[in-house]
C-alpha cells in the first residue's frame, strides 16, 4: 500500500497553490496520480487497486491559474488530492 497526499500542507484550504507560478513549493510533490501510476506501472509491480479518497472541483479560473506544467492537465487530474495505490511485487526471475 502507498498513500499519497497531494495537497499544499501549508494550507489545506488551498490544496493547489502551491503549483501556482512563482510560489514556494516548501518540499511539497510536484507529481499526479497519473505520474504515480505510470511509475508503478514501470516497475516490477502490478498495481491491483487505485482508490482516490479525497478530491477537490476544479474551476477553469483555477486550472488557468497554475504553471503551464499543471494547467494543461485535465480538470479530473487536477481534482486527485489523496490516493491510495494497492499493489504487489511481480515475480522477477
Amino acid at each position: 500500500m502507498h498513500r499519497v497526499d497531494l495537497r499544499d500542507h501549508s494550507d489545506f484550504s488551498k490544496p493547489l497553490d502551491f503549483l501556482k507560478p512563482g510560489a514556494p513549493r516548501n518540499g511539497c510533490n510536484l507529481w499526479r496520480a497519473h505520474q504515480y501510476q505510470q511509475a508503478f506501472n514501470q516497475l516490477p509491480f502490478k498495481i491491483l487497486n487505485f482508490d482516490v479518497f479525497d478530491t477537490k472541483a476544479i474551476t477553469e479560473t483555477e486550472r488557468r491559474s497554475l504553471a503551464p506544467k499543471f494547467s494543461c492537465l485535465p480538470h479530473v487530474e487536477l481534482s486527485k488530492l489523496r490516493f491510495m495505490i494497492y499493489a504487489r511485487k511481480e515475480k522477477t526471475n
